[in-house]
């Protein structure tokens, strides 16, 4: 009866103690560039996906990390300005031999290749993509659950200047010209072929950000008045 009980308890205990025991989300050290062209909302949104398995710590230009000797690795962002606290960190951090990655690195040999596709151009779907890269390639802690490991870890999406932009269109999200917009809305709408088309601009930054619901709402409403939305999207809108 004793063991029995004993049994149970010990039972009891590792069911409470699960999470404790469980690994730990590894830890990656983000260096990037700060200012108005600051990535670290994307990254923190991109991260979001990944908190079982991540945990990512962001240093924008000017931050002085305490400590990255504990880090499993270290992106570095080659543009970002390292304050003097930031520059100790990462020696020591190298002197405990924590892996650094660098992109962005002048001269470009000295760059991680892969890594500087994801940066080329900074969105939240390309951070998503960029840890997604580095869980499974490079420190293979593996994907979340449920995401296949070939699935997790795709090629950095390569944004045009301009693109016609709707928010059924298939991935990436956009047409690459008004042609493929309009071959697909003729798909879409057989039989209506000349509707009145109203034209809509914005910035690409709001997509990149994955801020579109007011772009969103401005192109439902415009279809529930029988127009079609011509949504331009630009790096210079």
């Amino acid at each position: 009866m004793n063991h029995k009980f004993l049994l149970r308890g010990l039972s009891l205990a590792l069911v409470l103690l699960a999470p404790v025991l469980a690994a730990a989300p590894a830890r990656i050290a983000l260096f990037t560039i700060g200012g108005e062209a600051d990535p670290s909302p994307e990254i923190r949104a991109a991260a979001a996906s990944w908190a079982d398995r991540l945990a990512v710590d962001i240093y924008p230009s000017g931050s002085s990390p305490a400590d990255l000797a504990s880090a499993a690795l270290i992106v570095l962002d080659a543009s970002a300005d390292l304050t003097p606290a930031a520059q100790s960190a990462l020696a020591a951090a190298r002197a405990a031999q924590v892996r650094v990655l660098t992109a962005n690195a002048k001269p470009p040999a000295t760059s991680d290749p892969t890594l500087d596709a994801y940066f080329a151009t900074p969105s939240t779907e390309n951070f998503r993509r960029l840890l997604a890269h580095l869980a499974t390639r490079v420190l293979t802690v593996g994907p979340p659950a449920g995401v296949a490991t070939a699935a997790a870890a795709l090629a950095p999406v390569v944004y045009p200047v301009q693109a016609i932009y709707h928010p059924a269109a298939p991935a990436p999200g956009f047409f690459p010209d008004l042609a493929a917009y309009e071959a697909w809305y003729r798909d879409k709408h057989p039989g209506d072929d000349s509707p009145p088309s109203i034209g809509i601009s914005f910035h690409r930054s709001f997509f990149l950000r994955e801020n579109v619901t007011p772009i969103d709402a401005l192109i439902r409403a415009t279809e529930a008045r029988g127009a079609r939305a011509v949504t331009l999207m630009s790096h210079g809108a």
